[in-house]
C-alpha cells in the first residue's frame, strides 16, 4: 500500500525532471549549440589524429541505446552501433592521414540539431579530398552527440 501512495510523487518527480531538461535545452542559444558541436568536432579531429577509433566513437556518437548510424561514402551500407563504428574508423586509418571538419550550417529544434558541413581529408598518399557531411545531432544527458552521420568524399565546392 505504501508503494501505491508513492507512485503519484514519483510521476511528479519524473515530470519535473523532464521539464527541467526541456527548459535547460530551451535556454541554450544557437551559439551555445554551435560551440558545443564545435567542441565535439575538434575532439573528433584530435582522436582521429591519434588513430583512436574508440575515442572517436565514444566521444562523438550517441549511446547504443539510441543506435548511432553512419552512412559512409563509396556506396557502402550503413554502419549501426558503436562496435561497428569503431571497426569502420579503424579501417579508415589505412587510407586517411587526417581530417578537418568545417561547419557550414546548424539548425536546432529542442533536443535535435541538423548540421551541414565540409570535410577536408588528407589521404595517406598526400592527396587532399574535399567531402561533405550531414549530421543529425541528439542532445543526450552528457551533451550533443551524433545520431545519424552521412558523409561523402565526392568533392564539394561553392
Amino acid at each position: 500500500m505504501r508503494v501505491l501512495k508513492l507512485l503519484p510523487m514519483a510521476a511528479f518527480c519524473l515530470l519535473c525532471l523532464f521539464q527541467t531538461t526541456q527548459r535547460s535545452l530551451a535556454r541554450q542559444s544557437a551559439g551555445d549549440v554551435e560551440r558545443a558541436i564545435d567542441a565535439r568536432e575538434r575532439a573528433f579531429e584530435a582522436c582521429f589524429a591519434k588513430r583512436d577509433a574508440a575515442c572517436i566513437v565514444n566521444g562523438f556518437y550517441v549511446s547504443d541505446a539510441n543506435m548511432p548510424i553512419a552512412s559512409p561514402s563509396g556506396g557502402h551500407p550503413p554502419v549501426r552501433g558503436r562496435a561497428a563504428l569503431i571497426k569502420m574508423f579503424e579501417q579508415s586509418f589505412h587510407d586517411v592521414r587526417s581530417i578537418r571538419l568545417e561547419r557550414l550550417q546548424v539548425i536546432r529544434s529542442c533536443d535535435l540539431a541538423d548540421e551541414l558541413g565540409r570535410s577536408h581529408v588528407t589521404l595517406q598518399s598526400g592527396q587532399t579530398v574535399t567531402g561533405r557531411f550531414s549530421v543529425l545531432w541528439l542532445h543526450e544527458r552528457d551533451g550533443w552527440r551524433v545520431k545519424l552521420d552521412f558523409f561523402a568524399d565526392d568533392g564539394w565546392s561553392d
